[in-house]
C-alpha cells in the first residue's frame, strides 16, 4: 500500500483561519444530501488503496487509487494542509487541514471553538443548512452543510471536523450546486465520507 510520510515540528498554540476551499475549475456534476451520505457508510464504496501519513504520524488518511493528494502551503500553526480530488473527472475537491494539540481536553475545546466560529456564514457563503455535533467515525466532531457562491457559481459545501487524542482534522468538500444529487456526485460524496470516517488520529 503506497504511503507518504512527512515530518514537521508541532506548534504550542493554534489559531483557526476561517476560509472556504475552491472546487476544480473543470468540475462536473456531483453532490449528495447529508442524510444520503451518512446512510452510505454501510453501503461500501471505492476501495481505499492509498494511504497518506501526516507529519509526526498525527493522522492517516486512506483514499482510492484513482484519487490524488497534493500538499499545500501551511498557514499559521497548522500541522498539515492538502487537497484531495479524483484524478480524472473530479466533481469537487476536499481541502484537508490538520492541527496538533497538547491533549484530548485541548482537542475537545478546539472542536467546540471551531463549531462556534463557523456558526454563522463566512465570506462567500449564503446560508448554513445544517450544523450537527456528534460522534463521527468514533471521533468527536461536527458536520456543517452550507450554500455559497464562488466566481458567481453557486456551491454546496460539506465540512467535517473530527478530533481525537492530540489531533484535529478538518475536511471541506465543495461542489457546484447544480451537480448535487446526481449519481456521480453522490458516489464522490460517499468516498469523501469514507475518507473522513476511516481517518486514524493519534
Amino acid at each position: 500500500m503506497p504511503r507518504r510520510k512527512v515530518s514537521r515540528g508541532t506548534t504550542p498554540s493554534v489559531r483557526i483561519t476561517l476560509s472556504k476551499p475552491s472546487f476544480p475549475v473543470n468540475a462536473g456534476p456531483h453532490g449528495p444530501a447529508p442524510s444520503y451520505a451518512v446512510a452510505a457508510i454501510a453501503n461500501g464504496g471505492d476501495e481505499m488503496t492509498q494511504e497518506y501519513v501526516g507529519p509526526e504520524k498525527a493522522f492517516t488518511l486512506r483514499y482510492p487509487d484513482d484519487w490524488s493528494c497534493v500538499r499545500q502551503a501551511l498557514r499559521d500553526n497548522e500541522l498539515d494542509r492538502m487537497l484531495l480530488y479524483r484524478t480524472h473527472g473530479a466533481i469537487g475537491a476536499v481541502r484537508v487541514t490538520a492541527w496538533r494539540l497538547r491533549d484530548e481536553a485541548d482537542v475537545r475545546r478546539f472542536v467546540v471553538r471551531t463549531q462556534e466560529l463557523y456558526a454563522e456564514p463566512v465570506e462567500g457563503e449564503i446560508e448554513i443548512m445544517d450544523l450537527i455535533r456528534g460522534n463521527i467515525g468514533g471521533k468527536d466532531g461536527f458536520i456543517r452543510i452550507s450554500l455559497g457562491a464562488e466566481d458567481r457559481v453557486p456551491t454546496f459545501t460539506q465540512m467535517f471536523v473530527i478530533g481525537a487524542k492530540s489531533t484535529v482534522v478538518m475536511a471541506t468538500y465543495v461542489v457546484p450546486l447544480h451537480s448535487t444529487k446526481t449519481h456521480p456526485q453522490k458516489a464522490e460524496s460517499q468516498t469523501v465520507l469514507h475518507i473522513v470516517t476511516d481517518a486514524s488520529l493519534t
